[in-house]
């Protein structure tokens, strides 16, 4: 019947995708060879991996470097941000992750299953979900994560900064308190009757100094202020009051 020819031709594109996605992985693998020999490595071997991916779960082959005294790499892997034993890819975890905080996870599995082009139980979504949210919060607290920033800081004429908190449900409908705080550069004209803010960002978190310790972080790398016209705003209520933000 005409459903099971649609499926038939899902199938048949999906697999088609797949084996393509797998040759680019490979080709990228290809122009890696000549830094990793400049690096002093040697390609000892290619190593098959499978990876689920928003393309479905794709094969592929990447190669293996050695050179005395160091641990084995797959540049492939480290050029993607494939980790190791990890089953799925960086950008699939952050989508999944995005769906699930809009829908149950029995919810989302069915979803997935009817939809996506690829599987997964209800029960791995949650173990997703909760090991992407530790690796986030691990990345977002992390002492080192500018060290390597190479942009130069930004100088604009007015900076607006924002804080507020709120109050959400948690599991089994307990009452939690989050803080926001928000930092932008005012907004611009994107369409009709539209705005859209500039190198806007937020910081969230359950515990208002962590907010604040990493608004403040990112505004000591990221911006030179001496120039700057610093606008805030907040309802003054416990924990935003004006002196909070005169020390940011």
């Amino acid at each position: 019947d005409n459903i099971s020819k649609e499926k038939r031709l899902g199938t048949s594109i999906r697999e088609f995708v797949k084996n393509v996605v797998g040759k680019v992985f490979e080709s990228y693998d290809d122009t890696l060879i000549d830094s990793m020999k400049e690096k002093g490595y040697q390609i000892e071997k290619k190593v098959p991996r499978t990876i689920v991916t928003t393309f479905g779960e794709v094969s592929t082959n990447r190669r293996r470097y050695i050179k005395p005294d160091a641990t084995p790499v797959y540049p492939l892997d480290e050029a993607m941000g494939w980790q190791k034993y990890g089953r799925y890819s960086l950008l699939l975890v952050r989508n999944l992750s995005e769906f699930a905080t809009k829908v149950s996870y029995r919810t989302g599995e069915l979803a997935i299953r009817l939809f996506a082009p690829f599987t997964i139980s209800h029960q791995k979504l949650n173990q997703l979900v909760t090991q992407a949210g530790q690796e986030f919060k691990k990345q977002q607290t992390s002492d080192e994560r500018y060290i390597e920033l190479k942009q130069a800081k930004r100088k604009p004429n007015v900076l607006y900064i924002e804080g507020d908190g709120f109050v959400f449900k948690g599991k089994n409908n307990k009452k939690l308190e989050g803080h926001r705080f928000q930092v932008s550069e005012g907004s611009q004209e994107i369409g009709k009757n539209r705005k859209q803010l500039i190198h806007a960002k937020d910081f969230v978190s359950l515990d208002r100094q962590t907010a604040l310790k990493e608004l403040t972080a990112y505004l000591g790398n990221t911006y030179h202020l001496s120039k700057t016209i610093v606008i805030s705003n907040s309802d003054g209520g416990s924990g935003y009051e004006k002196a909070v933000f005169e020390e940011l």
